[in-house]
């Protein structure tokens, strides 16, 4: 199983890492050495630590915990392709995000999050997460006309409650509203290190691929590999859903 999961990933390019002038030395443990200036990835090593990896989502699954995924190159490609993640992502009830990161986001959004549905839901002491999106959405329509104050223009007031339309479009991506998310799974941490150091902060577990040029020592579940490509990113997305949806289908008794 090993040697056929090592030719799949080494046909996928998993063991070609950045240029030698971008390697980091707390990484030297995953190199094999240099080839046309570029550092080569041990396969062997980068297997170990993806096996590590889908058992502990495997568990996650077993204990229906929450998953968060980002990739930021997915704005780059073609519409069908970005459908066909938010479709096993929404249906399997995860969040996402494939915008830029901004400072701040999963704690800022946590925090805003309980006040505005408090605002939203008045009558509510506590929201549940799994709000239909359509009863969000005449919600949010009914509250922006039900705040505006008389004689004041509707530009001046969409203003004062841009705030909760700016929830309502994250919340396409944030399907689990009250809590932080158990694990985040960041697939090109090398575009930005920010989403990895704001979930070490909050003490998330982070899944993700390491290359030569990332710092292994911020993830707890680093997998040595090529983070540039698409395929490998595809590849990944698949095998963890699929962890994770055997560790919830371990919990039904036939």
């Amino acid at each position: 199983m090993n040697l056929k999961l090592t030719q799949l990933l080494f046909e996928l390019g998993m063991h070609i890492g950045e240029h030698k002038s971008k390697v980091l030395n707390v990484n030297s443990f995953f190199l094999l050495g240099v080839r046309k200036n570029l550092h080569i990835i041990d396969l062997n090593v980068t297997v170990y630590f993806l096996k590590n990896a889908c058992n502990f989502l495997k568990n996650l699954g077993s204990k229906q915990s929450y998953l968060f995924f980002y990739y930021t190159n997915l704005s780059n490609l073609d519409k069908r392709l970005i459908s066909f993640f938010i479709f096993h992502l929404y249906r399997s009830n995860h969040s996402f995000l494939f915008n830029n990161w901004k400072h701040g986001l999963l704690s800022n959004y946590n925090m805003q999050a309980s006040d505005i549905l408090v605002d939203l839901f008045p009558g509510k002491n506590s929201i549940k997460s799994n709000i239909k999106f359509t009863s969000l959405l005449f919600k949010m329509i009914y509250f922006s006309f039900n705040t505006r104050e008389a004689g004041m223009r509707w530009f001046k007031h969409l203003k004062v409650i841009k705030k909760y339309w700016r929830f309502f479009v994250f919340y396409c991506f944030f399907r689990n509203l009250n809590s932080l998310p158990d694990v985040a799974i960041i697939m090109n941490a090398n575009k930005m290190i920010t989403p990895v150091k704001e979930c070490n902060s909050l003490k998330i577990p982070v899944v993700g691929v390491v290359d030569s040029d990332s710092k292994s020592n911020f993830f707890t579940y680093p997998i040595p590999g090529n983070d540039n490509s698409f395929l490998i990113a595809a590849f990944l997305f698949i095998l963890f859903i699929n962890c994770y949806k055997k560790g919830l289908l371990s919990n039904f008794k036939y």
